[in-house]
């Protein structure tokens, strides 16, 4: 009877492809800003705002279908970390260019942030493959390079940071804009720290089925 009201399965990994997309799209976005004028910067900032929007819709999506359905292809609680973790990676990107706007900031001359945002870009790029993979699980192993590799760029992401953070200390004059940019390059590291955190989940999804 009930199976007759809810699905008996869901193809939650195609809510998954889609975040990822959605993160691939937001992250070159992100990239092409930060190389713009400030004047330049709002047509970015808008398009990412709407990939957020239907990012937010998405694990609107896959949240409702984990309540409605019966056979899950892994743990709810796992599935539900892992959606709105996802969710966490565009919000910030969406963040992060919203202050780029708000604050007209002119990103196109700072290495530290072109740095940050090609760490991220390949963060992204490993958790795409992480996601690719536990669709097909008999190629995913815990072994797989992306999870190592994305423990990598998180690490190389927090030393950027704490240099570039250390660098404005020695160099901005400005509280106001020490300010801002440390803002900036805090969000960037948690974006970052979001994409090792979703291969964590990865992780330990494999290690429970193994």
């Amino acid at each position: 009877m009930f199976n007759k009201i809810f699905p008996v399965t869901t193809d939650f990994f195609n809510y998954f492809d889609q975040q990822g997309e959605l993160l691939t799209q937001a992250a070159a976005s992100l990239s092409t800003m930060i190389q713009s004028k400030p004047e330049e910067h709002i047509q970015q900032a808008l398009h990412i705002e709407t990939l957020e929007s239907k990012g937010d819709s998405i694990t609107h999506q896959c949240i409702e279908s984990l309540h409605k359905t019966f056979i899950t292809p892994f743990e709810r609680d796992d599935i539900y970390r892992l959606t709105t973790k996802l969710d966490d990676i565009i919000d910030f990107i969406e963040d992060i260019s919203a202050r780029v706007v708000l604050y007209k900031m002119d990103t196109s001359g700072s290495q530290e942030i072109a740095q940050l945002v090609d760490v991220l870009i390949a963060a992204i790029q490993d958790v795409q493959a992480i996601l690719t993979g536990l669709r097909q699980d008999k190629y995913l192993k815990p072994t797989h390079p992306a999870f190592s590799h994305i423990h990598l760029k998180e690490n190389e992401g927090d030393q950027i940071v704490r240099q570039a953070i250390g660098k404005l200390f020695d160099q901005e004059k400005d509280p106001i804009k020490l300010i801002k940019w440390k803002e900036i390059y805090e969000l960037l590291e948690e974006a970052i720290d979001h994409c090792e955190a979703v291969a964590n989940i990865v992780e330990g999804v494999l290690i429970e089925n193994s």
